[in-house]
């Protein structure tokens, strides 16, 4: 019972940190953006993909030709793993399901 008191105490005495902490993440949830278009160029066009969270690594499907703003993205082509698609992009698998795929640079959010 004595640490329940201790606790109600300090929470009693640090309310203001409380409520502006809890004001404080809601704003942060407010204002942070749920989707971060990033740009990819490449010589005599442009192409916009579109990420949900941080800009990654802009991977291309050599079979396809399709530019993927994520290797997570290019995993969600149907029946590809995503831990296949990384080991594939570090050089430890030849191929992912007969697809290949290049990293072709860094996304940059725009």
């Amino acid at each position: 019972m004595r640490k329940i008191d201790e606790i109600k105490t300090h929470i009693s005495e640090n309310k203001k940190f409380y409520i502006g902490l809890g004001i404080g993440v809601l704003v942060g949830v407010a204002i942070t953006p749920k989707v971060i278009q990033v740009m990819y160029k490449s010589p005599g066009s442009t192409q916009t993909v579109v990420r949900r969270m941080h800009p990654g690594n802009v991977v291309k499907c050599n079979e396809t030709g399709e530019i993927f703003a994520s290797q997570n993205r290019a995993a969600d082509l149907p029946g590809l793993s995503r831990n296949n698609v990384s080991q594939h992009l570090n050089g430890k698998l030849p191929a992912v399901d007969g697809f290949t795929f290049t990293k072709i640079g860094e996304a940059q959010a725009v």
